[in-house]
């Protein structure tokens, strides 16, 4: 098993449940995620009922793919790992390969998504030199044969995970670097809701304390794995505190008078 992995999953076990639940839920449906795709790339068109008998045969032999264990085996490793530690730390069942299909082929691919990755691109100073519009043609062409991809393939794809055997052997590393920024990610989500709670002035000082120590500890493991803990403050209007201090300081001024 991956020795990144492995450290996420002995860092993410120190929160409470329903972090734990919210972080490796990422992890699960990314793996599972990653391997129908992996899958769907590899087989054939299922032939439609008309098909000849060739037609069958020869769908058949191309389906025997021995290298396919070797090239999803660590995404159904990781899978088996995750679920493995959702089980034993929290009450809720992890989703499962038809769950995680399901998903993926609810929504088809829309056009602001690209919009934002092109934005993301310039704001890294990655712009690609092409028009915006250019770009979101092209990310949306491939983007839509992947989704009908998914919907002809997935359900061909589903059936033989559950027939492959996970493998130990490490995979791609663009595969655990986005497992990392994953987990930061959620981390971060998981910090904003603390922040909420523990700003609370509708649950008990007890809640707000609680709160307070759980955004401490997710700060702990966000360090631990090389993120940094967030910072809003620039984004910040000033200006509503600015409004609060003033409408203190007339209430303040008009007790004086009186």
């Amino acid at each position: 098993m991956n020795s990144q992995l492995e450290k996420i999953i002995n860092e993410v076990v120190k929160l409470d449940s329903w972090d734990i639940l919210s972080v490796l839920s990422g992890v699960n449906y990314m793996a599972r995620q990653s391997a129908i795709n992996a899958v769907v790339r590899k087989i054939p068109n299922r032939p439609g009922e008309d098909a000849t008998i060739d037609v069958f045969a020869d769908y058949k032999e191309k389906m025997q793919m021995p290298e396919l264990t070797q090239e999803v085996g660590p995404f159904v490793r990781v899978a088996e790992r995750v679920t493995e530690v959702l089980n034993e730390y929290t009450d809720l069942k992890p989703s499962g390969y038809e769950e995680v299909f399901d998903y993926m082929t609810q929504i088809p691919p829309k056009r602001s998504t690209y919009q934002n990755d092109y934005n993301a691109r310039k704001a890294a100073g990655m712009r690609p030199n092409v028009p915006m519009s250019v770009f979101i043609d092209a990310e949306m062409t491939l983007a839509l044969n992947r989704f009908n991809d998914t919907i002809a393939k997935g359900e061909d794809a589903v059936r033989i995970l559950y027939s492959v055997e996970g493998s130990d052997d490490t995979g791609p590393d663009w595969f655990y670097e986005r497992i990392n920024d994953k987990v930061l990610q959620k981390l971060e989500e998981r910090w904003v809701k603390a922040e909420m709670r523990r700003t609370n002035l509708k649950i008990s000082s007890n809640d707000r304390d609680l709160a307070a120590a759980n955004q401490k500890l997710i700060e702990t493991v966000i360090q631990e794995l090389g993120g940094k803990i967030p910072d809003f403050s620039k984004e910040m209007d000033i200006s509503d505190d600015t409004d609060l201090f003033i409408a203190a300081l007339q209430q303040k001024a008009g007790k004086t008078a009186q």
